[in-house]
């Protein structure tokens, strides 16, 4: 470990924990980026193959021959891009829109929990 002692100047234990607090966190916050990024480029990669098969004429036909991975990959694009075009259009929105559209939102989501807890159960 003549790595860890040339990184120590007083070589008190508390020193050690920060030392090895710091290397965790460089290694942690490294892997979330690396996986940040490997998401990133997954999904401007297959962006151009789900257009393509969203603009086929039987879409119904073309998603009933892909594997579940390849329906996995869909999903988590569209659900990526409408996201992004759900905040794009609350930004163009003002604050007053913003407000009442997520306060219809929120009644929205009360109002079916409130049904299926109201439901007969059998």
């Amino acid at each position: 470990m003549e790595w860890y002692n040339n990184l120590l100047i007083n070589e008190s234990p508390f020193e050690a924990f920060l030392v090895l607090l710091v290397l965790f966190w460089t290694e942690v916050t490294s892997a979330l980026g690396g996986i940040f990024l490997f998401i990133l480029i997954s999904v401007r990669f297959n962006r151009r193959k789900i257009q393509k098969i969203m603009r086929a004429a039987d879409l119904n036909q073309v998603l009933h021959t892909k594997t579940l991975k390849q329906l996995d990959q869909i999903l988590w694009v569209l659900s990526l891009q409408r996201t992004r075009i759900i905040r794009r259009k609350i930004k163009q929105e003002s604050t007053e829109e913003t407000r009442e559209r997520l306060i219809g939102l929120i009644l929205k989501i009360l109002k079916s929990d409130e049904m299926k807890n109201n439901a007969p159960h059998h």
